[in-house]
């Protein structure tokens, strides 16, 4: 509903960790434990570092804390997301075990031909506006969802190019950790658009 996002300030890593504490279990893959692997060695490294070693760590604690940090609308988002995936699942298995005998007969290039589609409809709401208060751009967002995970889905069923969901969420945080590398304290932090663009592409 409206209102604005309240946080949840608790900042939450993998199992085993505080905030500013000495890791006590494997940090594991993916972003957070990234995440959680600079700000210990920030921390470490800015000791005896003076002000603006403290000030740089502060800034960078902040940039953690709002990575790190999950509101009641993004936890929301994410269950619904879940509860949309676990549909596509269902929708997916074979007709004998209850799923679909319309998207059994789906494939990888036929989803990606509805996906164009959903596309152009995102674009046309987007020029259009919602001026009638319909949501009818959310409703377009939600099929290319929809059409992005069935998609995903299909590949891994026909066993195209070994994709997974799990392979392609990994595939997304790896790129963002090499394209978006400030965000993990590695190198400049980028102050303009074009330097951000420049790196991204780097």
């Amino acid at each position: 509903g409206g209102g604005a996002r309240q946080p949840n300030t608790d900042i939450q890593f993998s199992e085993g960790y505080e905030v500013g504490g000495d890791p006590v279990s494997s940090l594991g893959a993916g972003l957070l434990g990234a995440l959680r692997e600079t700000h210990v060695r920030q921390v470490k490294a800015s000791k005896g570092s003076g002000l603006l070693g403290a000030l740089q760590v502060t800034a960078n604690t902040s940039l953690l804390s709002q990575i790190m940090t999950s509101t009641a609308q993004d936890k929301r988002a994410v269950a619904e997301v879940e509860q949309l995936l676990r549909a596509v699942n269902a929708l997916t298995s074979s007709p004998n075990e209850g799923g679909c005998p319309w998207t059994a007969e789906q494939d990888a290039m036929g989803i990606i031909h509805h996906a164009k589609d959903e596309l152009d409809e995102i674009a046309e709401e987007i020029v259009l506006g919602d001026a009638s208060g319909v949501r009818a751009l959310e409703s377009e967002l939600g099929d290319l969802l929809f059409n992005t995970l069935l998609l995903i889905n299909l590949c891994e069923r026909d066993g195209l190019g070994g994709a997974s969901l799990e392979g392609a969420a990994a595939s997304a945080s790896a790129k963002l950790r090499r394209r978006a590398p400030f965000l993990f304290g590695v190198g400049q932090r980028p102050q303009t658009p074009a330097e951000a663009n420049a790196i991204w592409k780097a």
